[in-house]
């Protein structure tokens, strides 16, 4: 019988990533996009430039964080593989079960 357990935790534990440099560019964008919003939404001009701008630089970055996860996670299986320690394998290849399960 299998049981199911909720975790009631704060979901920023599995963006261990996440720095302050990433709140500063999404604080960035939410700012740009309401001067943006409040000026009608121009299609074109130095108000929708910025908007863009920054959007663009925090996704980046933001797509640069994530992938960093995926090489770390890869890189601490290899160390922990070659440490032969039986549950630091176990523990790491669990974990990315589950974080490439949420993917999904």
């Amino acid at each position: 019988m299998l049981l199911k357990v909720a975790f009631l935790g704060s979901k920023k534990i599995y963006k261990y990533w996440w720095s302050e440099e990433l709140s500063i560019l999404k604080q960035n964008a939410i700012d740009t996009n309401k001067v943006w919003k409040a000026a009608g939404k121009p299609h074109y001009g130095p108000i929708f430039y910025k908007q863009q701008s920054c959007r663009l630089i925090y996704r980046k970055r933001l797509r640069q964080e994530q992938n960093s996860e995926t090489y770390s996670y890869t890189n601490a299986l290899h160390d922990a593989l070659l440490r032969k320690k039986r549950y630091g394998i176990l523990e790491v290849l669990a974990f990315k079960i589950r974080v490439n399960e949420q993917m999904y």
